[in-house]
């Protein structure tokens, strides 16, 4: 078995050296935090490898994992979050993300993760406990109405695909806050960096590629938004050939929906920047 700090270092150093972060706070948040403490059903050598490991599954049908360290940390630094910050995460899955975040923001900042299944809330509860997060606040619940207790909040992360924004996280999110979502629009499923301009608008200022399991309770069986523009085709084609720095010509924005329901908060469009 080989060391398990050369292997977290070795991690930090691989995403650094591709690009995929390039914040010292992450890299330096990567290289603290033991992903394989999160893990226990996977291998040391397997919890430091770029893939995500299952922690929950019924039917054959993956209900929670661990994400792709890539993806992970492409999305913190989408998220531009630094210390000092109030954060929301829904799904909390193993906890690992929520420990990233809390090394973060530091001990002026606040965690607040929320998820669905309470087994795996307790898990991930005693996995940041284990290893001396107790600050992050493990809530069991259906994340669609967020946390206004704790709020206002200077981010929210979604580490689940969604069809739709909550009016919640929104409604909690600062002005100028940032909320990064794996949305699906059409066929694609994309991590939006999302800046709040005000309570009826957001515009992105990144996106990228994701694959994403659908949220679980309140919107499990909404439909997801279908965006009608020549900007969306080439965004598809885009996503289906993986060049993913060509989404940097394009915004998707998010608008207070005229028609709104139950399930239907915000539209979508994606514009040229």
């Amino acid at each position: 078995m080989q060391d398990v700090d050369h292997l977290r270092a070795h991690m930090a150093d691989r995403l650094a050296q591709d690009r995929t972060i390039r914040s010292e706070a992450i890299k330096r948040a990567f290289g603290r935090v033991p992903r394989h403490a999160f893990v226990p059903g996977a291998s040391i050598e397997a919890a430091y490898e770029d893939r995500a490991i299952v922690i929950e599954a019924e039917g054959g049908v993956t209900l929670s994992s661990a994400s792709q360290p890539a993806i992970v940390g492409t999305m913190l630094e989408q998220l531009d979050v630094s210390e000092g910050m109030a954060v929301l995460e829904v799904g909390t899955g193993s906890g690992y993300n929520a420990a990233l975040v809390a090394e973060i923001v530091g001990s002026s900042g606040r965690v607040v993760t929320i998820e669905i299944d309470p087994d795996v809330a307790e898990q991930a509860r005693r996995n940041l406990r284990a290893i001396g997060y107790e600050q992050v606040h493990v809530l069991v619940g259906d994340a669609f109405a967020g946390c206004a207790e704790e709020a206002p909040y200077d981010r929210v992360i979604v580490t689940t695909g969604v069809p739709d924004l909550s009016l919640a996280w929104i409604e909690q999110l600062s002005e100028g806050g940032i909320i990064v979502a794996p949305i699906r629009l059409n066929s694609l499923q994309l991590s939006a960096a999302l800046v709040k301009l005000d309570a009826h608008r957001l515009v992105s200022k990144s996106l990228y590629g994701c694959g994403f399991s659908p949220i679980r309770g309140e919107w499990a069986k909404a439909e997801p938004p279908v965006v009608l523009s020549p900007e969306i085709e080439k965004v598809q084609r885009i996503w289906q050939a993986q060049r993913w720095n060509e989404f940097d010509d394009f915004s998707v924005v998010a608008e207070r929906s005229p028609n709104e329901t139950a399930s239907r908060h915000f539209t979508f469009s994606v514009e040229p920047r």
